[in-house]
């Protein structure tokens, strides 16, 4: 079970929890990806969960917020989500 004292503090497990990042690339923003990495495994890191790089870390990439796209990532989320490898899924 989890408590989470106040919004802004993340819930930290019982035991340390499996954790995946899933990144979203822009072709407007090469940046993004990176950033979004760094302030997802602080995140990570700051509600003691575990993750392995590269390994853990995907990226999804699209041409958009085009259905397309979004169908591809919701896919790819679910998957991660019900595989059984991971306890967390960090978007």
């Amino acid at each position: 079970m989890f408590t989470q004292i106040h919004p802004s503090t993340p819930a930290v497990s019982p035991r340390p929890l499996r954790a995946c990042l899933l990144l979203r690339s822009s072709i407007h923003d090469p940046r993004l990806a990176a950033i979004q990495q760094d302030r997802g495994l602080t995140f990570v890191k700051r509600c003691g969960w575990t993750i392995e790089l590269p390994d853990d870390v995907h990226e999804v990439t699209g041409p958009g917020r085009q259905g397309h796209a979004i169908d591809l990532a919701l896919a790819e989320f679910l998957t991660f989500a019900t595989s059984g490898r991971y306890d967390v899924v960090v978007v």
